[in-house]
């Protein structure tokens, strides 16, 4: 696969402190980039293609990997997404996002 675009995976961070007294209030950083080819899609085409009926905006194709999980956050383009659905294959995986 041409794999030309990138994700990032988002992890929770808790608040904290910092050695000045100052907090720092929770929120989400980026965990890792994975190349990717990313493309449009749907609900309707998710369930005609595979006959799973979850929301979808995105549709990514990509290596295996492990941190790739349905209700996992990611950013696309400065648009945060969440994983609805993974469909793993041989070789690669298709991974389904819904714009929040």
């Amino acid at each position: 696969m041409f794999y030309n675009k990138k994700i990032y995976l988002l992890e929770e961070v808790p608040g904290y402190v910092d050695d000045y007294g100052i907090y720092h209030e929770a929120g989400e950083e980026i965990k890792k980039s994975i190349k990717c080819d990313v493309q449009p899609y749907s609900t309707e085409r998710l369930y005609r293609d595979y006959g799973f009926n979850d929301k979808v905006t995105k549709r990514v194709f990509c290596d295996k990997d492990d941190d790739i999980k349905t209700g996992v956050k990611c950013l696309y383009q400065g648009e945060k997404y969440v994983i609805t659905r993974v469909i793993e294959w041989d070789d690669y995986m298709e991974v389904m996002l819904y714009a929040e």
